[in-house]
Order: C-alpha cells, then structure tokens, then sequence
C-alpha cells in the first residue's frame, strides 16, 4: 500500500512540474507576443489554486453586501470588501458586481499589469469545476 501512495505521489508531482512548465512556457510566449496581460490570471498553476477552498457561484451571491464583498474574475474568488474603500473609481463600481462573475467588466475597463497583480492580495478561493468558465484557469 505505501509503495502505490508513493508512485501516486510522484505521478502527480510529475504531472505538476509539467503543468508549470507549460503555463511558464504560455507567458513567456503570449510576453513576447504582446498578448493581454489578462490572460496570465486565468492560467495559475494548478498548485496554487489547489490550496484554496471551491466556492459555487450560489456561495458567492450570498457577499453581495458592502461590508461583505465577493467578485468572481477568471473563475477565481476574490473578497474585495477591504478595497471597496480605495478602488480608484469607487466602490459602487465593484458593488455593481459584487456577488457575481465580473470577468466582462474587467477585462472592458484595460485595467494595469499592476491592478491584475493586486488581486493575489484578496483572492479566497475559486469555482467549483463545474462553474468554471475559464477552463485554463484550473
């Protein structure tokens, strides 16, 4: 039994180093391209969405609130509450989406490489597989 734990293992630490290195090879790629800078959220390494609890879309309609602020972009899930406050267009631009999937409308304003990069700070999790509209983004 420990013998099988252990190749399961190393198949998935191997399958894992294979997948990092493509989405390495896909930003490298889509840099020299000139390609948006939106696409790299929804190509995380499967590692690090795998530490993060899945939410439902239905989950996340219930932080809606603005002292409890929820958006979905690139099929992750990020609590925006503590930025509502210093978005620099306000919160009622982020309230409009709260509890919701707001991919369309940020990726419509051309937010900055540096925005996209923010996000890290806030995200609490992901969509279940089956919500995902963003298949890459798993």
């Amino acid at each position: 039994m420990t013998k099988e734990i252990m190749e399961s293992a190393a198949e998935r630490s191997s399958s894992q180093q294979v997948l990092n290195m493509a989405v390495s090879s896909f930003e490298t790629l889509s840099a020299l391209l000139g390609l948006t800078a939106y696409i790299e959220p929804a190509l995380r390494a499967r590692s690090a969405a795998a530490k993060l609890p899945a939410f439902t879309l239905d989950q996340v309609s219930e932080h809606c609130w603005v002292d409890d602020c929820w958006v979905v972009l690139y099929d992750r899930v990020y609590d925006v509450t503590r930025f509502l406050d210093v978005h620099p267009a306000g919160a009622d631009i982020l309230l409009e989406s709260a509890g919701r999937d707001a991919t369309s409308a940020f990726r419509g304003v051309g937010h900055s490489q540096q925005a996209v990069d923010a996000l890290l700070q806030y995200q609490v999790g992901v969509l279940v597989d089956a919500e995902c509209m963003w298949p890459a983004s798993k």
